[in-house]
């Protein structure tokens, strides 16, 4: 009985692939490009996105999601930082001290404590005015959630 359950199963999902590859008409509709959209249609978005992300040192881009201003001079401020794949360190400067979040993608972060290997779920604390760099030698990109407080 589990044997004739496991074959309808695998059956079906070799249906279902064959389904999705292949057009009615027999063609694998995976191998040919996007048409071209109709005359007088706009090709692209005209979006822009309120918080975009902006390059904050070699390959390291920003973007601002929150920033709440407490008593007059200080500030909180939430952002995401994505470090592009690169063999050399790039210095990271941030205007206050800050808590670093790895979100996915690992690293190394060079600062006053050391050299310490980053990876998703690492949580770095730093303090204000301390110089920071660093490096992604890997393939893909590194995203970190950056909670900074400080001080204007």
């Amino acid at each position: 009985m589990a044997f004739r359950g496991a074959l309808a199963f695998a059956l079906s999902l070799v249906t279902l692939n064959a389904g999705c590859q292949f057009s009615a008409a027999g063609t694998n509709v995976l191998s040919q490009p996007l048409s071209a959209p109709p005359p007088g249609v706009q090709a692209s978005m005209d979006y822009d996105p309120p918080h975009p992300f902006v390059q904050v040192a070699p390959s390291v881009l920003s973007e601002t999601d929150f920033v709440a201003p407490l008593q007059p001079g200080l500030f909180v401020e939430i952002r995401e930082l994505l470090v592009l794949p690169s063999d050399a360190a790039v210095e990271l400067p941030l205007p206050g001290a800050a808590i670093l979040q790895v979100q996915s993608g690992s690293g190394v972060l060079s600062h006053a404590g050391g050299q310490e290997r980053l990876h998703p779920g690492s949580v770095v604390a730093v303090s204000q005015g301390e110089n920071l760099a660093i490096a992604n030698p890997h393939d893909a990109p590194m995203r970190m959630r950056v909670q900074l407080f400080g001080s204007k």
